[in-house]
């Protein structure tokens, strides 16, 4: 449910007042906790006489239409260690700094699950056998067959392996994605993309599109708490 009220200045023809009162329940979702909420919005907007950053040049530079490389996100992971831009069809339901999850959603249904983990830096280098073999282990009774493994190396030049798996998970016929990335530092990120197998053509080539923008950085740095003075 809705209400909404504003106000229209007449001398300056245009809005100087919005409240908006939402009240919703909704049930759980594939990327949102239930809700039973009312929320209330209000803003009021004062003209400004003159403004330092939106000068007539800035809005001239602007791009005459919005490409989709303009509508993606950007995910930064906690500490910084690694960096991606995203379609919005991915909604990041879970972050934190060994796990980040994102589920892919198109037109309402769940296509597909990413799981994300930085990789502690072992300064020992993994082979795709090894990678394999972590991968069937991982997956135990639900590991069917490996369809395909290759290992290439990424535009910006790090190590990336690439395994395609199939089997089931209480009966249904699954695929999984893994993918292993690491850099000449010893900095890696590994990448998991679950989805039932009738899906796959609506999954498409997404993996290989959230893959493509990832980055490995150093982390940031903690800062040091200043001491507390005693009185």
């Amino acid at each position: 449910d809705l209400k909404v009220k504003l106000k229209f200045d007449l001398k300056t023809n245009r809005i100087n007042f919005f409240a908006l009162l939402i009240k919703e329940k909704r049930s759980v979702g594939h990327v949102g906790p239930g809700l039973d909420t009312v929320a209330k919005v209000v803003i009021t907007i004062t003209p400004k006489q003159q403004s330092a950053g939106l000068t007539a040049a800035f809005v001239k530079s602007l791009p005459e239409k919005v490409t989709p490389e303009l509508t993606r996100l950007i995910y930064v992971s906690p500490g910084g260690r690694i960096r991606f831009q995203y379609d919005r069809c991915w909604y990041v339901t879970t972050d934190e700094s060994k796990l980040a999850v994102l589920r892919m959603i198109d037109r309402g249904d769940l296509v597909a699950q990413c799981n994300l983990s930085p990789l502690k830096e072992t300064g020992k280098p993994v082979t795709l056998a090894e990678f394999q073999r972590d991968v069937q282990s991982s997956l135990g009774k639900n590991f069917g067959q490996f369809v395909k493994a290759s290992q290439s190396t990424t535009p910006s030049g790090q190590t990336m392996f690439r395994v395609v798996v199939q089997g089931t998970v209480s009966q249904l016929p699954i695929e999984w994605i893994y993918y292993l990335v690491e850099d000449d530092k010893g900095r890696g990120a590994s990448m998991a993309f679950t989805f039932e197998q009738e899906l796959e053509s609506r999954f498409g080539k997404a993996d290989r599109d959230l893959i493509a923008n990832l980055r490995l950085t150093q982390p940031v740095a903690p800062t040091a708490a200043k001491p507390v003075k005693q009185k």
